[in-house]
C-alpha cells in the first residue's frame, strides 16, 4: 500500500485498532449482585473487550459530521457515502411507514476489538490466568448528587467497572462495495477522517473515561498521509453506486423419481462470535433459536455446487439439514415428544409413552433439547445461551429515548457453540468443499458483534437406522414416525395444512402405501410451530410458515407393503415443501423409541469457549504481555501487603512494638524514597543504625543470598513467578514498609488512648 494505489480493497480485511490512554467503559447493562452494579464487556476467556456495534456506531456519529462540513458547498453527496458505508437507517425515518426503496446494506463488515490473539492465548497458558484477567479491570465507587441539597443522596451508592488504561484492542475488518479492486476513494476519506475525530468511547467520556486514539490501516499505513492524499484530490465525489445483489437465474430442474441421496459431508460450524437466529421479538428482547436452519446454510452450499446449483435445488436433489447441536463429536437430534420426564425431577429415566407397553403416567412432560445415544442412555444437552443489551443512541439527546428505540437485549448462542448440519446429494454430483472451508457470516446482526463462524468439512457418520434399512418396518400393521426437522405441508388447495392426517396423506403417497391413524390408542405426540422471517433485501417480511415442529411422533396402520427402496428414498430426500433447506426430515421405525425406559446420560457440558490459535508473540505482544503479568502481580502484592500489616503477630515479626512515632514516620519515608530511586542503599543504612539492626524488616530489603529463601515471598505467604518476583520485589518491599510503619503507627495511637496498661491484641 503506498499513497498512489488505495489503502483500502474490497473484501480484504484491514487491521483496525484502539488505544486507550485512560480507564474505560464499555459496560453490558447488568450487574453483578453485591459487587458491581455495571459490568464491563467481557469475551468467553474474561479479556475485556470494545463490540463492533460500539465504535461502528461511534464512528458513523463522526463521519456524519465529516459529510456535514464537505456538503456544504454542495447538495448532500457525502451524506449519500456515508448512508452507502454504514448503512441506511430506516428506523429513524419519519414517518415511520414502509420504505419506498429496500434498506440499504452497510459495506463496511466490523467485528469485535480483542487484545490481540498471542497475547490471550499467553495469557491462558499462565497458571496465574485468574490473577491477571482480574487485574484487567478496576473499580470505581460513585455516588448521585442531590441538586437541591449539593450532597450525596441516600441509597444511591454505587460500584461500576472499568477497563484499565494503556489496553489496545484490535480486530479485523472489511469493505465491500463490489467483488474486487479498490475501495472509493470517497469511502476510505469517511473512514479515516471519522477515525481521526474519534477520541473517546464508552460511558463517562464526559468525565475523562474512554480516551484514545482509533487507527486504521497495518503498520505499513500511514494514516495521516493518506488522509491528506485524499483530500488534495480534484475530481467529484460523485454519487455512491447501489448496491449489487448477485440473482442466479435457475432452470427448473425434473425431480428424479425414487433416486436416493447419499450423505455426502457433514459441515460442523463453530461460532466465534455469539450467533443469532431470530426466532421472535418478546418485548424488547430479541430471542434466538438453538439451532441455524438449513435455510441460512443453503446459499453456502450453492456456491460450493457451481452452475448446477440453481437446478439442483429447485428439482429437491440437494439438501442442507440444520445445523444442530454437537455432541460427543456427533451430530444431536431433537428429543423426541413422546420421551418424557417425571416433572418433578427432570433429569430423571425418561418413558417412552408412545410405546404399546408404556404405562400410563400423567405427571409427565417433554424434556426438549437435542440428544445422542451412548452405552449409558441418552446424552441431552442444549446450546448455552447468552445475553447482550444494546441500546439505540439519539443523535440529539446523545442517550436512550423511547423514540431512538431505547434499550434492547439481544439473546444469541455463546461463542465456542458448535453445530453441525448434513448436506445430502446424488453420487455422482461434485461440491467444492474448498469454498465451504472458510470463516462467513450468519443470521442477525452479523455485519459488527454477531454471526462470525468457521466451518469446517468433517467425514459424515452413519445415518440414524442405517442398519435397519430393507428390514420390515411395520409391526401389528403399525410404523412410527419420528420428525427431525419441521415439516411444512400444504392442502389440496395450497393452504397451509400442518396436520398429522395430510402428513399420512403425504408420506403415504411417498411410500405406495395407506396411511392411517389409529381410531383407539393412537396417542399422537404432535405439535405445530408458526416459522416467521424477514426479507433483508426488501426490508420486508416473508409470509408466515406453518409447520409440524420437530421432534412430533406419530402412529400410523400401514395398508400395504412398505417397499425397502422407497423407504429410503423418503429418509434420503424427505417429505413436504423446502426440502433442499432441511425440513421434512423424517425417520421410520426409529430405533429410539422401540424401548420403554431411557437413562439420562450425566455425561458433562461441552465448554463452549472458542480455542485461541497459538500465534508466536511479537515485539509489540511481549511488551504488552509483561505489562499485563507485572501490574497484576503489583496489584495483589499490595493487597496482600496490606492485609497481612493489620495481623499484630505478623507486623511485629517487622517492626517492634516499641518503635517509636519518629522511627516509623522516618520508616515511611524510606518506603518513598525507595519507590522513588529504586535504590535500597538508604534504607539499609539507615537499618544499620544504632536499635534498629535486629528489626525484621531489614531481612525484608537485602535480597537474599544465592540458594537462600527469600523472607519477603516467606512473610508474605506467596511467591510469584520466576519470571515476575524480580521485577515486582522492590515494589513489594515499598508497600511492606509503608503499610506495617502506617499499622504500628495506628496500634500505638490506639493504644495511646485507650491508656496505660492496655495491651494491643491481636
Amino acid at each position: 500500500m503506498n499513497a498512489e494505489a488505495p489503502g483500502l480493497h474490497n473484501g480484504v480485511s484491514f487491521p483496525v485498532s484502539v488505544r486507550f490512554d485512560s480507564d474505560w467503559m464499555c459496560a453490558t447493562g447488568t450487574a453483578r449482585h453485591g459487587a458491581v452494579d455495571r459490568q464491563v464487556q467481557r469475551d468467553v476467556h474474561g479479556f475485556p473487550m470494545l463490540g463492533g456495534k460500539t465504535l461502528m456506531a461511534v464512528l458513523r456519529d463522526a463521519a456524519e459530521t465529516v459529510a456535514d462540513g464537505l456538503d456544504e458547498a454542495g447538495g448532500p453527496v457525502w451524506r449519500r457515502w456515508v448512508e452507502a458505508l454504514f448503512g441506511s437507517q430506516p428506523a429513524q425515518q419519519e414517518p415511520r411507514t414502509a420504505p419506498s426503496t429496500p434498506p440499504r446494506p452497510a459495506a463496511l463488515v466490523a467485528r469485535p476489538l480483542h487484545l490481540p490473539a498471542a497475547v490471550r492465548a499467553a495469557v491462558l497458558a499462565r497458571e496465574d490466568k485468574d490473577l491477571i484477567t482480574a487485574a484487567l479491570v478496576t473499580r470505581r465507587p460513585g455516588v448521585r448528587i442531590d441538586r437541591e441539597t449539593g450532597v450525596a443522596a441516600d441509597d444511591m451508592l454505587r460500584i461500576e467497572e472499568r477497563a484499565r488504561a494503556g489496553l489496545t484492542v484490535t480486530a479485523d475488518w472489511t469493505v465491500r462495495f463490489g467483488d474486487d479492486g479498490p475501495v472509493p476513494w470517497q469511502a476510505e476519506l469517511l473512514l479515516l477522517a471519522a477515525a481521526r475525530l474519534v477520541t473517546e468511547i464508552g460511558g463517562k467520556r464526559r468525565r475523562g473515561a474512554g480516551r484514545c486514539t482509533v487507527h486504521i490501516g497495518g503498520p505499513d499505513v500511514t494514516a495521516t498521509d493518506r488522509l491528506g492524499t485524499l483530500l488534495d484530490r480534484d475530481d467529484q465525489p460523485g454519487l455512491p453506486p447501489d448496491p449489487t445483489h448477485q440473482v442466479t437465474v435457475a432452470t427448473l430442474g425434473e425431480t428424479v423419481a425414487g433416486e436416493v441421496l447419499e450423505l455426502r459431508h457433514e459441515l460442523q460450524i463453530t461460532a466465534l462470535t455469539p450467533l443469532i437466529v431470530i426466532r421472535g421479538v418478546r418485548g424488547n428482547a430479541v430471542l434466538t433459536e438453538p439451532f441455524v436452519p438449513g435455510t441460512m446454510l443453503l446459499p453456502l452450499v450453492h456456491r460450493a455446487l457451481g452452475d448446477q446449483a440453481g437446478e439442483l435445488i429447485s428439482a429437491a436433489r440437494v439438501v442442507v439439514t440444520d445445523a444442530t447441536p454437537q455432541l460427543g463429536g456427533q451430530r444431536a437430534v431433537p428429543v423426541p415428544l413422546a420421551l418424557q420426564a417425571d416433572k418433578d425431577d427432570p433429569t430423571g429415566t425418561l418413558l417412552n409413552r408412545i410405546h404399546p407397553d408404556a404405562p400410563e403416567q400423567r405427571r409427565r412432560k417433554p424434556v426438549g433439547g437435542y440428544y445422542v445415544a451412548t452405552a449409558d442412555g441418552l446424552w441431552i444437552d442444549a446450546p448455552v445461551l447468552v445475553e447482550r443489551a444494546h441500546a439505540v443512541i439519539d443523535d440529539e439527546q446523545q442517550r436512550p429515548t423511547e423514540g431512538s428505540g431505547g434499550l434492547y437485549v439481544n439473546q444469541a448462542m455463546a461463542a465456542g457453540t458448535v453445530l453441525r448440519a448434513q448436506v445430502w446429494l446424488p453420487p455422482d454430483i461434485p461440491l467444492d468443499v474448498d469454498a465451504l472451508r472458510d470463516e462467513h457470516s450468519l443470521g442477525r446482526s452479523r455485519k459488527d458483534d454477531y454471526g462470525r463462524v468457521r466451518i469446517d468439512v468433517v467425514d459424515p457418520a452413519p445415518a440414524d437406522g442405517a442398519d435397519r434399512r430393507g428390514a420390515t418396518v411395520q409391526r401389528n400393521g403399525e410404523v412410527l414416525v419420528w420428525l427431525q426437522s419441521d415439516v411444512v405441508l400444504r392442502g389440496e388447495q395450497g393452504q397451509p395444512e400442518p396436520t398429522a392426517t395430510r402428513l399420512a396423506q403425504v408420506l403415504g403417497t411417498a411410500l405406495d402405501v395407506t396411511l392411517q391413524l389409529p381410531e383407539e390408542d393412537s396417542r399422537p405426540f404432535v405439535e405445530t410451530r408458526r416459522i416467521e422471517s424477514w426479507h433483508t433485501r426488501w426490508g420486508l417480511p416473508r409470509p408466515s410458515l406453518l409447520a409440524l415442529r420437530a421432534g412430533s411422533v406419530l402412529r400410523f396402520t400401514v395398508r400395504g407393503s412398505i417397499d425397502p427402496d422407497r423407504w429410503r428414498a423418503v429418509e434420503s430426500n424427505g417429505i413436504g415443501e423446502r426440502r433442499a433447506e432441511g425440513f421434512g426430515r423424517v425417520v421410520l421405525q426409529p430405533a429410539v423409541l422401540e424401548r420403554v425406559w431411557w437413562e439420562q446420560d450425566r455425561t458433562p457440558r461441552e465448554p463452549a469457549e472458542p480455542k485461541l490459535d497459538v500465534e508466536p508473540l511479537g515485539e509489540a505482544d511481549c511488551t504488552l504481555l509483561d505489562d499485563l503479568v507485572g501490574h497484576a502481580w503489583r496489584q495483589e502484592l499490595r493487597r496482600i501487603a496490606v492485609a497481612r500489616a493489620q495481623d499484630p503477630e505478623a507486623r511485629a515479626a517487622l517492626v517492634p512494638r516499641g518503635a517509636t512515632a519518629a522511627q516509623l514516620g522516618a520508616l515511611r519515608v524510606l518506603a518513598d524514597r525507595l519507590s522513588a530511586d529504586r535504590d535500597t542503599t538508604a534504607a539499609e543504612q539507615w537499618l544499620r543504625g544504632p536499635r534498629r539492626t535486629e528489626w525484621g524488616v531489614a531481612r525484608l530489603v537485602r535480597p537474599p543470598e544465592p540458594g537462600q529463601t527469600d523472607a519477603l515471598w516467606t512473610w508474605l505467604g506467596i511467591t510469584p513467578p520466576a519470571d515476575v518476583a524480580e521485577r515486582v520485589r522492590l515494589d513489594a518491599v515499598c508497600w511492606v514498609l509503608a503499610e506495617a510503619s502506617r499499622a504500628q503507627a495506628r496500634a500505638r495511637q490506639a493504644q495511646e488512648n485507650a491508656g496505660p496498661g492496655k495491651e494491643e491484641s491481636a
